[in-house]
């Protein structure tokens, strides 16, 4: 039986070329938003532990870097948010 670390680990390698997959497709995939499941994959990929699946020096470096990309993505588009929503005058709206 596969585990879900070895899953996650598959779908990013799959994905990779792509930005990662989508955020629909990772919640039906591992019934995680896709904030939790970047920030589990960079867990995994940093315990230097691949699961039994083979990957390339520079495939994990492609997917720590997306892991970086979507996570900070994500922080930004919240501060955005929180902007637009407490300050009504503010140039961003």
């Amino acid at each position: 039986m596969i585990d879900t670390n070895t899953e996650m680990v598959q779908f990013a390698l799959t994905w990779r070329h792509w930005g990662g997959g989508s955020g629909a497709d990772i919640f039906v995939k591992f019934g995680l938003m896709p904030d939790d499941y970047f920030r589990r994959l960079q867990r995994i990929l940093k315990s230097r532990c691949n699961h039994g699946v083979t990957m390339s020096p520079q495939e994990l470096c492609e997917l720590q870097l997306i892991c970086h990309r979507r996570l900070t993505r994500s922080r930004e588009q919240s501060a955005i948010s929180w902007i637009r929503a407490s300050c009504p005058g503010h140039p961003s709206r």
